[in-house]
């Protein structure tokens, strides 16, 4: 069930990209209390969709390895396994 065509994730989308553009420009950097509020958007509704998913992997790549902290990298394995286990 990955697939929710709700008006409501619809916008969720946008506002995740919203809050990603919000902390890279705070310190150029996204942490572990940032990408949750970030997943906290996607999982309103119980389902990370196609478009959140995308919205996610633009995120995650804009991260540099040398700043990836032990609690971001385990909130992205986190994250990797809610949305491969989702169905």
């Amino acid at each position: 069930m990955l697939m929710n065509n709700s008006t409501d994730s619809a916008r969720d989308h946008v506002e995740m990209a919203l809050k990603a553009a919000e902390a890279f420009a705070n310190d150029g950097k996204l942490d572990a209390r940032e990408l949750t509020a970030i997943i906290d958007i996607a999982e309103r509704d119980s389902v990370i969709d196609q478009e959140e998913i995308r919205v996610l992997r633009n995120i995650i790549a804009r991260l540099e390895p040398a700043e990836v902290t032990p609690a971001l990298r385990a909130k992205l394995a986190e994250l990797f396994d809610k949305v491969n286990n989702q169905g």
